[in-house]
């Protein structure tokens, strides 16, 4: 657009072809044992694209590169709405995180899965966090010890003011502008992985049990500590750390399912009773990598997995 010139028109396969595209759709092919990425095919697009259009255009490129002997296993995409009318019309149940698979349509043998983005919804649950209290299992306070069930960003809150003006700092990452990022600032993905970690986890229950900050930050020193060892588990390139046929990572990714399951969103109504989007991903997404464990590792040829899309 700095040019001041038309680049190019929408792909006639996804949409009207004398609008401007607005948009670039690429296509990545990535390897699930070995750390290999390549770009395979690119579209432009308008601001929107039909899921049926896309899953069209999808399927049609899984078709292709069945052909030249490469077997695509798992589709990953954010969960914008033209990726989830794709799931839709793909067959995807997207109200049930259970479902995370249809028939291969290569090979009716094999099952071809479904990802969201795992860095997206790491983003999406840290803006839940932002705007709503997060309550958490009853199982949980009981078995962990926490003093109330509830996560709140407020505890964050009062870490960061803490340590404002204070040299040594015992969350160094954590910033007004980690907890305020702004517009454009909540799409960078460091800003929820700084809320979602280890050192913001241990730095809550510092300061709690010290006195210096609510009792009740326990309890979103949890929520942080857990969906980071999630987010590390779903977005491995490591081999040392990959899932292997007896890896402890597998029973805590089934933990994690259920967990998210229990997790409630406090309204102004009160609790949620639904799960919010980010929930059912982060079930299907989890589901999807157990189950691809399952037929590579488990029963299939496969030594390890590496879960980084």
């Amino acid at each position: 657009m700095s040019l001041k010139s038309i680049t190019g028109y929408v792909d006639p396969e996804l949409g009207n072809s004398t609008e401007e595209a607005s948009h670039a759709l690429v296509y990545i092919i990535k390897g699930l044992q070995v750390p290999y990425k390549q770009v395979v095919a690119w579209y432009l697009t308008g601001a929107g694209t039909s899921g049926a259009k896309l899953w069209t255009l999808t399927k049609r490129i899984i078709q292709e590169l069945y052909e030249r002997s490469i077997l695509v296993r798992a589709v990953t995409s954010d969960m914008g709405g033209s990726n989830v009318g794709m799931w839709k019309a793909a067959g995807l149940n997207v109200n049930d995180g259970q479902q995370c698979s249809i028939a291969h349509p290569c090979n009716d043998q094999l099952q071809l899965y479904f990802v969201a983005d795992v860095p997206h919804l790491l983003k999406n649950a840290r803006s839940c966090l932002e705007k709503h209290d997060i309550t958490v299992p009853t199982q949980v306070t009981e078995s962990h010890g926490l003093p109330s069930n509830t996560a709140s960003m407020s505890h964050i809150e009062a870490v960061v003011a803490l340590q404002q003006n204070s040299e040594l700092r015992v969350a160094p990452r954590l910033s007004s502008q980690v907890r305020h990022p702004g517009q454009y600032g909540k799409m960078k993905v460091s800003c929820a992985t700084k809320v979602f970690s280890h050192s913001t986890s241990s730095a809550l229950r510092s300061l709690a049990d010290s006195g210096e900050i609510d009792k009740n930050a326990f309890t979103t020193a949890w929520l942080c500590e857990c969906l980071n060892q999630w987010f590390d588990m779903m977005s491995n390139r490591k081999y040392k750390c990959a899932l292997f046929e007896n890896s402890t990572h597998v029973n805590k990714l089934q933990t994690m399912i259920s967990v998210v399951q229990q997790l409630r969103v406090v309204g102004s109504k009160g609790n949620s009773t639904t799960l919010k989007p980010w929930q059912k991903a982060i079930i299907l997404s989890t589901n999807a990598a157990l189950s691809l464990h399952n037929d590579l590792v488990v029963k299939g040829d496969y030594m390890f997995l590496l879960t980084c899309d």
